[in-house]
């Protein structure tokens, strides 16, 4: 006896939903995958890009920023690199500004050490390769615009993005980060 027909429709959507199933359960972590892997690329740009700005203010002014100005209401380091990252119409409000925003939340910070009024002498090639001068923070370090250590945040697959003093992005696992905990919490 032939099956009745609409057993077989029901069987050929039961298989057609598991398929589709499978496709999404393939699919979905692939997807979030090169998402995260994206989030990062574009997070180490913006880095790349404001140590760039970080340069050209220092071949301007003869050193790195300083974190703060004299008083409270000085423009700190950020707000003085910032004409240097838009020189063609002057600098957004970092309020609204994408270039200041990690794409995976939170903002950045820079080494407390290193945004200082005498820049820092590195004499050793090794130290120029390690040296971390703006990193993922996390938002107690991102409203003041500097962080020790401490203040890095962990948010790209348990790592955060380094951008080293010889201007390279690193992207630096918890679990290894001792050596850029070092030279950043020591000044230089």
């Amino acid at each position: 006896m032939p099956p009745h027909p609409r057993a077989a429709v029901r069987v050929e959507l039961l298989i057609g939903g598991l398929i589709l199933a499978l496709l999404l359960g393939i699919m979905i972590p692939v997807l979030r995958s090169t998402y995260q892997t994206s989030q990062i690329l574009r997070c180490r740009q913006q880095l790349d890009q404001m140590y760039k700005a970080v340069l050209t203010y220092a071949e301007s002014y003869g050193g790195y920023p300083p974190l703060h100005g004299p008083t409270a209401a000085d423009p700190d380091w950020r707000d003085r690199i910032a004409p240097f990252l838009y020189p063609e119409y002057g600098a957004p409000p970092r309020s609204t500004d994408p270039l200041w925003a990690c794409p995976a939340g939170g903002s950045y910070a820079g080494n407390h050490n290193i945004f200082c009024p005498a820049p820092p002498q590195l004499t050793s090639f090794l130290l120029r390769k390690e040296v971390g001068v703006i990193a993922d923070a996390n938002d107690r370090a991102a409203r003041t615009g500097v962080t020790d250590f401490d203040g890095v945040e962990w948010r790209h697959r348990g790592g955060t993005n380094v951008v080293l003093i010889d201007g390279s992005v690193k992207w630096v696992k918890r679990a290894s980060a001792r050596w850029t905990r070092r030279h950043w919490n020591q000044p230089q």
